[in-house]
């Protein structure tokens, strides 16, 4: 079988040509060119071309200093940004001045973009410590003569950026909505085709690509998504037809599934376990057709968290684990949220949802529910992680 180059398939690739996302990236083009003129609320579900765009961005045009939030400490973030502009953050240096400094330290003619991706993982400790920082670094960086703007990425849309910033850092930087929607099936088709043709010697249908595109914007529209399936595909059968895509979807989406649930924590995952379990007997107790996993399609019923906790207690003595209190459950659930697994919400206690007659928290998976529980039972369970 021809050795393929998939590297094109890589959520690392960059394209020669920004597809789909062109609006987008030209506004952030426009705001420069016009005079840093407005600071940008990026938001979008996972997988939906923010990174890519900022990073197609920041190779356009000069003095864009990018920077991925990974842990809940921003005094560490903000470290790590200026050491990636080689300078090293004094201890006793606030965190807006060496911020500054470092950006001096680039030779920028006091013009910046400054673009903070990810800042969901900051999690409660956005109010309290983003708040204060952006405050501080708007005013220094004024004193200091610069023209400049910041973005922040996040999942959560504009409304979310008003409760979690408070009004002083709002009414400084007056952030702009800059929204990524879902992509539709059309536009995932698009995109793989684009990359598809970059990959020397493959066989592949267009019928194919075009199946797989629908595939994934049923699941939301993550082009990571489709990504994985196409290069999973790929990697087994050496080709992408249509008649491939069908023997291989149900097992590969499953595979696929399995690696990213083993990517997370193992009390996290089991946690999702706990979920998928639940979501099971919700839907049983509707619905007395429903027999198994299989029998449910579409999106599923929210469940109750209590119920979920009380699930994930029993698969913790199970397998032999201690059971996290409270607050690290709910850390978990929370890390779920962010990844894109789950959605969390409050119910009041009349809405059609609320099964427990009181005002509660409710979860709801987000993936594909059947493919979700044969990834789950490819799991070994019985060896932590």
């Amino acid at each position: 079988m021809l050795q393929l180059d998939l590297y094109p398939l890589s959520e690392g690739w960059i394209p020669p040509k920004l597809k789909v996302r062109d609006k987008q990236l030209s506004k952030l083009l426009d705001n420069v060119e016009h005079g840093y003129l407005e600071n940008f609320w990026i938001y979008g579900d996972k997988g939906l071309g923010k990174t890519l765009t900022v990073t197609v961005f920041q190779r356009i045009k000069e003095n864009v200093f990018y920077h991925s939030f990974k842990s809940r400490s921003l005094k560490d973030e903000i470290k790590k940004f200026c050491l990636n502009l080689h300078y090293e953050k004094k201890t006793y240096e606030p965190d807006d001045e060496a911020v500054e400094a470092a950006l001096s330290k680039t030779g920028a003619p006091k013009e910046a973009t400054i673009i903070f991706d990810d800042i969901d993982a900051l999690g409660e400790k956005i109010k309290p410590n983003l708040s204060i920082f952006l405050r501080g670094l708007y005013e220094t960086l004024r004193r200091k003569g610069w023209r400049f703007n910041v973005h922040l990425i996040s999942t959560k849309d504009i409304l979310w950026a008003n409760e979690k910033l408070d009004e002083p850092t709002l009414s400084r930087y007056g952030f702009q909505p800059l929204h990524f929607p879902n992509y539709t099936v059309d536009e995932v088709q698009e995109l793989l085709l684009q990359r598809l043709s970059f990959i020397d010697g493959l066989e592949y249908e267009k019928e194919a690509v075009e199946a797989i595109a629908k595939i994934v914007a049923e699941w939301g529209g993550d082009f990571r998504e489709a990504l994985r399936l196409t290069r999973n595909i790929i990697t087994r059968a050496g080709k992408l037809t249509v008649e491939v895509v069908q023997n291989e979807y149900i097992p590969t989406t499953a595979r696929v599934l399995s690696n990213r649930i083993k990517e997370l924590p193992y009390l996290c995952a089991l946690l999702l376990a706990a979920i998928a379990y639940q979501t099971l007997l919700r839907h049983a107790k509707v619905d007395e057709n429903i027999k198994s996993p299989e029998d449910i399609k579409g999106e599923v019923f929210p469940v109750n968290w209590d119920d979920v906790k009380a699930e994930y207690g029993r698969l913790c003595q199970k397998y032999g684990v201690q059971k996290p209190n409270d607050p690290m459950a709910y850390y978990w659930l929370e890390q779920l949220w962010l990844r894109g697994w789950v959605d969390k919400f409050t119910l009041a206690k009349r809405h059609e949802w609320n099964y427990k007659g009181r005002r509660s928290l409710y979860v709801r998976l987000k993936v594909p529910y059947n493919h979700l529980v044969e990834a789950i039972r490819n799991i070994d369970w019985t060896e932590p992680w």
